[in-house]
Formats: C-alpha cells, structure tokens, sequence
C-alpha cells in the first residue's frame, strides 16, 4: 500500500493535480531534504516538544536534540517515508524542488483551501477606506 500511496502522490504532482491533503509541516521538508527543527516536532508530538524545549531553555547542547528531534520525526514513519521519497525522486527531478520551500510544497499538494470572497470582503478592514472606494472595488473584481 505505501508504494501505492508514494507513486500516486508522486505522479499527482508531477501532473500538478493538487490532492487536497495535508500533512505536517516537517514532512514537507524531509521531502525537500530540509533540516528539520524543534518547531516542526511540536505538530507530531506536543508533550516531546515541550519536555525538549524546557530542557533547552536550562542552556543545554542544541545537537544533541537535533539528533533526538530528527530521530523522533523519522522512527514513526520510516518505512513510509522512505518509499514516498523514492516515488518522489522517481518522478520529480530534484532541480524543480530546489527553488521551493516547504510552505510551497505543502500549497502544491494540499491545494487552496476553498475562499469565500463574500465573507473575505465582509469581514476585511478597510482602515482609512471604505468597502465602495474604486480602487478597492477594483481589487475585489479581479479577486
């Protein structure tokens, strides 16, 4: 099944076909061979997170969490990763990845969420100006 699920979300993107999904942001950067960091294990393990943060804030050596973090992250899902990035190297040439970062990554599979303009332009302050002025009409007509 974890081949299945690399390939097709592979080719999903190689076709640019948004999946709608969402996964955490540290996923997104293992898949751009990015660093991962603390942040990025609140999203997977709240407690470890916070435990590690607390150790740090006593002036403890950053590398030796950088270590558990990464360890911590992958151990869970090696098997699956691994296989998704294979699929991913299989299908998507490195040279296009290297320009992005994980947010876009991230936008790319996930896809927008869908907007409601009408809400948006309710419920946006228009400071200095109001909702009728023409170069705020202007903006709503090409959103």
């Amino acid at each position: 099944h974890v081949e299945f699920i690399q390939r097709y979300l592979s080719l999903t993107m190689a076709h640019q076909q948004p999946l709608g999904v969402d996964l955490a942001i540290s996923s997104y950067k293992m898949i751009l061979r990015r660093e991962v960091i603390l942040s990025n294990l609140e999203s997977i393990d709240m407690d470890l997170f916070h435990d590690i943060t607390l150790i740090l804030e006593n002036n403890t050596t950053d590398l030796i969490f950088k270590i558990i973090i990464e360890y911590h992250i992958l151990c869970h899902i090696h098997e699956q990763f691994s296989a998704l990035l294979s699929g991913y190297s299989e299908l998507i040439p490195q040279e296009l990845t290297k320009a992005s970062d994980e947010h876009g990554l991230k936008l790319f599979i996930g896809s927008m969420p869908d907007i409601n303009v009408n809400d948006w332009m309710k419920l946006t302050d228009y400071c200095k100006y109001e909702m009728n002025n023409n170069g705020i009409q202007q903006l709503w007509q090409i959103i």
